[in-house]
């Protein structure tokens, strides 16, 4: 997530300024002749002291070349850690500007849990077919339709295709009463299809990884496939979107939850241009809900909203929300989403306070930077 991208820059420049130390130490660590060697040097080895002066000169310049072109990467890579650096201090952590929006799209359904493998004639031999097989999403809750795809590559219309699938534990316990046919999609041998819903599988505690197991006979050869997911008991529902308003530098966006378990819930979302579809703004809250209907409010800082040009209409896009793990408690339990997307109106840059966003924390953090990088 963007929202991140400050912990991973200090992480890098960390790792950066540990190795550039390092190096130094090594070049300075320069190794020493033992007093023994000293004392008993063979007369012939100092016959030899011009040619080794010489060579010895040429490593040291050599040596100096390195470090400085050692030197300009590293004020480089500082310089480069600053500008990001610089760039993301200027929004709040909940509210950060999209700079790249293809990182930000949705993820196609099929494409998260996918799995490719070849196929082998009877004889032994790569052939042109090639098998995938995926889930339409990584992470379900319970209640959540499940759909299994086949896709085959390369096959013709004689070519003979039979598949089934069941959904196992990752100790190998079948949870479903039988195996699920996948069915042809379309005229052509291209993909094959079949669905259950998650209610169906009998789950152990709130969350639990668990596996398809596809079996596909092709033209008299056996195949085994098997696509990872997870499934956890739902904490809650976000059923709507309240009152959206402006308050000083925020706009403001409640999410009205249907809360199951109480809990401290994360949420993560996108707030897309309704027009264009382009990601401009990503969102997280966090808060403590209690059972029964509550609200956790997103804030959208006006100069993220600014930066991405947007005045709206948006669409709000829930990417990740769930309860975070209790004590005691094994594993985080999602929250289901009741929308792919929610409508929020527009609303005019000039009903927002022209507050800019400051953290002291981040601006001395900033500033150090700064003077590693001699820009200070």
């Amino acid at each position: 997530m963007q929202s991140k991208t400050l912990i991973f820059i200090i992480g890098g420049l960390t790792a950066i300024a540990c190795m550039w130390a390092l190096y130094l130490y090594i070049l300075s660590d320069e190794p020493q002749e033992p007093f023994a060697s000293k004392v008993s040097k063979p007369i012939s080895r100092q016959t030899n002291t011009a040619q080794t002066n010489s060579n010895n000169q040429t490593t040291t310049a050599q040596q100096i070349r390195s470090e400085e072109l050692i030197k300009e990467q590293f004020a480089e890579q500082i310089a480069n850690v600053v500008t990001a650096f610089e760039q993301q201090a200027k929004y709040p952590v909940y509210s950060v500007l999209v700079t790249d929006p293809e990182l930000a799209l949705p993820i196609p359904p099929f494409e998260q849990a996918k799995v490719t493998m070849p196929t082998f004639s009877q004889s032994g031999q790569l052939q042109d077919i090639s098998i995938s097989a995926s889930v339409d999403k990584l992470k379900y809750v319970m209640g959540d339709d499940i759909t299994i795809l086949l896709q085959v590559a390369g096959a013709n219309a004689t070519t003979s295709i039979f598949a089934s699938a069941n959904v196992k534990s990752m100790q190998g316990e079948s949870l479903l009463p039988r195996a699920l046919s996948l069915s042809q999609v379309g005229a052509q041998q291209t993909e094959f299809r079949a669905s259950t819903s998650s209610n169906t599988l009998s789950l152990e505690g709130a969350a639990q990884e668990l596996i398809v197991r596809i079996e596909i006979e092709l033209d008299g050869q056996d195949y085994v496939t098997t696509v990872p997911f997870f499934l956890s008991q739902a904490s809650a529902m976000i059923e709507s979107v309240g009152r959206v308003e402006q308050e000083d530098e925020h706009l403001l966006i409640p999410l009205q939850y249907d809360v199951y378990e109480s809990g401290y819930f994360f949420v993560s979302a996108y707030l897309d241009d309704a027009a264009t579809g382009r990601p401009l703004v990503s969102l997280q809250g966090e808060g403590r809900l209690t059972s029964g209907s509550d609200e956790l409010v997103l804030k959208a800082h006006h100069q993220a909203l600014k930066d991405a040009g947007s005045e709206g209409p948006y669409k709000l896009r829930v990417t990740h929300a769930f309860r975070g793990a209790e004590d005691g408690e094994m594993a985080d339990m999602q929250t289901a989403i009741s929308q792919t997307q929610y409508d929020i109106p527009d609303f005019s840059f000039d009903g927002y306070a022209d507050t800019p966003y400051a953290n002291p924390i981040v601006e001395e953090q900033l500033e150090a930077l700064k003077q590693l990088a001699g820009q200070g």
